[in-house]
């Protein structure tokens, strides 16, 4: 895992720990989760033309896994709250054919936050029935 990805982890947890206490306190919750999934790839050329997918189930992902974190954290008031999700998961495979040995190496990361606003009613008490407006940023 990058540095920079530990420091956003690190500033998520600090945020959380230091949220203010007072009469319009604050909802906290941090949650690690799993994503069991599968991984499909599409390849298709001009020149020369090949065509060509695969597609790995979980389980067999599970032998190539290197390392897996998926943790959320989340914040909410009367009218407004915010959200962090942040994934990571890293898979690799080698093998040695007859002519040419092979080394697969994938790290794929994800980040999202997004803040809501609610306008009418409150989060909690009236939450079927709220409008909610909702901002967010991915990278």
């Amino acid at each position: 895992m990058r540095m920079m990805d530990v420091r956003l982890l690190v500033a998520m947890g600090v945020a959380v720990a230091s949220a203010p206490a007072g009469a319009n306190d604050w909802d906290w919750m941090v949650e690690p989760y799993a994503w069991a999934t599968s991984i499909r790839s599409d390849l298709e050329t001009a020149r020369p033309p090949i065509e060509g997918s695969s597609e790995m189930a979980f389980s067999d992902i599970l032998d190539k896994l290197d390392g897996s974190l998926q943790v959320h954290a989340e914040g909410r008031g009367d009218k407004i709250g915010a959200f962090a999700d942040f994934t990571y998961l890293g898979i690799s495979e080698s093998r040695t054919g007859d002519f040419a040995r092979t080394e697969t190496d994938l790290d794929a990361r994800l980040f999202e936050a997004a803040w809501v606003w609610i306008p009418g009613g409150s989060v909690i008490a009236d939450s079927i029935f709220s409008v909610v407006s909702a901002g967010s940023m991915r990278t």
